[in-house]
């Protein structure tokens, strides 16, 4: 039996109301996209694995966030004003 993708509201303003959501299909295909690292091969194999004891990857939106702002906003402002 497959797991269900409805679920009732049972915390916040809407609990016990008898509202009912419902969880997005996850596109797999789509998700692997946001991963650079899924595009290289190991092996000869696609990777399928995201995490590890000492670090994860970064969605590639991730990383150009964090280059951005080490590029362009990253400065200690009262250290190096004279």
């Amino acid at each position: 039996m497959a797991a269900s993708r409805v679920t009732r509201a049972t915390r916040g303003p809407l609990a016990g109301e008898g509202v009912v959501a419902a969880w997005p299909t996850l596109d797999a295909h789509r998700l692997r996209a946001d991963f650079a690292v899924f595009d290289e091969l190991r092996n000869g194999k696609q990777l399928a694995y995201l995490d590890s004891a000492s670090s994860t990857q970064k969605p590639s939106r991730v990383l150009d966030a964090m280059r951005a702002f080490y590029e362009h906003s990253y400065a200690n402002v009262h250290r190096g004003v004279y």
